[in-house]
């Protein structure tokens, strides 16, 4: 199967090849989610993966030995176990992935559990960085040290059958004659990648012993689910950003029905607003399991007044128009760019363009725009830039409802590969097509208003927590 494949016929593939998801079941859980991710993220395609769960466990107890004498010669830092004693009474741990939004004073605030956290008490948190994405972040635990604790550890005997289990069900998978050798290496990788999180996650829990975990991301991450369905922890899935019908690991289609309750989703999640949630229940995964929580996301950027300033002065009575980028389509956004401050300059219209970059994004990818008469490149909070422009341009992200959210008329750029995410969106009344050489300033006169808060409620956090 192939990673470059649209969602949609990725989906129409995968399911049409496999008839029975009993040949995933693994121990107490389904393994879909695993076989789906090693297929479409391709691991094979980076470079050579290795999977010592498959071989010999000896070897690996060897290898295990000798990477950590290595990793303390080296002085990698490790957490002591009294370091993880003194939060082992924190009522709810929040799984992080790092990303912040930084106020007008510099200061990095969590984008995703900030608000949450708040709500909860601070105090009751045990907040675990999976990625230090900002030197100035805060947080109880970092992921990376977590890993450099408990990954080299030896294997118990609960990882050992894990390991057994993970082999039967591998096999069975091999000897069914769905997949070719490449998938097979996937599958196998992602299976390692599942071990490799549960051993480090049930490490922890076997210290720290939390009510609740929130994370915002539950595929790619089944060993962690695994580490805390294991200890019977309630996890709550947040929703962190678009969620569509053809989406690989949501809305999963009525012949996984059988399985689908042990495919190591979160006990529970919570959307942005009745939208999301509309589209989640024509799916097997989370019916009766979804909580309308509202824009929980960090909100507070206030004291932008000299950046709005610096728009001001770029825009010198000009319209905006922004361009907000998604990871590894740099090439369409560059070239379409170029197309239109071109047509703008052109046409003598009065606009200019605002060029908002993902921020997992490499800046340098970008850098043509720098150096284009009528194009600017920010890297300002989306709420600041937004009161500034008139139009929003992307290809299927979720910050075209993040316009909506601050009544800015969004259009969705065609793009081949990602077409069918691009018709629902238009679909779901929040943006307008746009074809690769098409200015949006052509199409104003067919905007409609959105409601957006049918796409973002009210947080609330009393309506949620029972």
């Amino acid at each position: 199967m192939s990673s470059t494949q649209s969602f949609t016929a990725f989906k129409t593939e995968f399911y049409a090849k496999v008839k029975d998801f009993s040949i995933f079941d693994c121990a107490e859980f389904n393994a879909i989610k695993i076989v789906l991710d090693g297929l479409r993220v391709n691991y094979i395609s980076r470079g050579p993966v290795k999977t010592p769960i498959f071989g010999s466990l000896i070897k690996f107890q060897i290898e295990k030995k000798l990477k950590s004498l290595k990793a303390k010669a080296a002085g990698k830092q490790q957490y002591s176990v009294n370091q993880l004693n003194a939060l082992k009474n924190k009522k709810y741990l929040i799984s992080d992935d790092g990303r912040v939004a930084v106020d007008a004073a510099g200061m990095p605030h969590s984008y995703y559990f900030t608000t949450l956290m708040q709500a909860l008490n601070n105090n009751d948190c045990l907040h675990i960085i999976e990625k230090k994405r900002n030197e100035k972040a805060t947080f109880d635990l970092d992921y990376e040290v977590l890993t450099n604790t408990f990954l080299l550890a030896p294997i118990n005997n609960d990882e050992k059958k894990l390991i057994n289990d993970i082999r039967i069900t591998y096999t069975r998978i091999s000897n069914s004659g769905l997949f070719n050798e490449s998938d097979l290496q996937n599958i196998a990788f992602a299976f390692q990648n599942f071990f490799n999180k549960y051993k480090i996650w049930s490490s922890l829990l076997a210290v720290v012993n939390p009510q609740q975990m929130f994370c915002i991301v539950h595929y790619h991450n089944e060993g962690k689910m695994l580490a805390f369905k294991r200890k019977g922890i309630k996890v709550i899935e947040l929703q962190h950003g678009l969620i569509a019908t053809t989406d690989i690991f949501y809305v999963f289609p009525a012949q996984t029905k059988s399985i689908i309750h042990k495919a190591l989703f979160a006990d529970e999640i919570w959307v942005y607003g009745n939208y999301w949630k509309q589209v989640l229940e024509k799916g097997m995964e989370y019916l009766h399991k979804i909580k309308v929580a509202g824009y929980y996301l960090f909100d507070n950027f206030k004291g932008y007044e000299a950046i709005e300033k610096e728009i001001d002065d770029f825009s010198a009575g000009n319209n905006l128009i922004i361009i907000t980028t998604q990871t590894t389509m740099h090439k369409a956004f560059i070239a379409y760019t170029l197309w239109l401050v071109k047509d703008i300059e052109t046409r003598n219209l009065p606009y200019k363009i605002l060029v908002k970059t993902h921020p997992l994004e490499k800046q340098e990818h970008y850098a043509i725009l720098h150096q284009t008469a009528g194009v600017k490149m920010v890297n300002h909070p989306l709420p600041v830039l937004f009161k500034k422009t008139q139009l929003h341009i992307t290809i299927y992200s979720t910050t075209l409802y993040d316009g909506a959210r601050a009544g800015v008329s969004g259009f969705a750029l065609h793009n081949e590969q990602y077409k069918d995410y691009i018709q629902e969106i238009i679909q779901s009344g929040v943006a307008q097509p746009l074809a690769e050489k098409e200015n949006p300033i052509d199409l104003v006169a067919h905007l409609k208003t959105v409601d957006a808060g049918f796409y973002y409620s009210e947080f609330n956090i009393r309506n949620l927590m029972n």
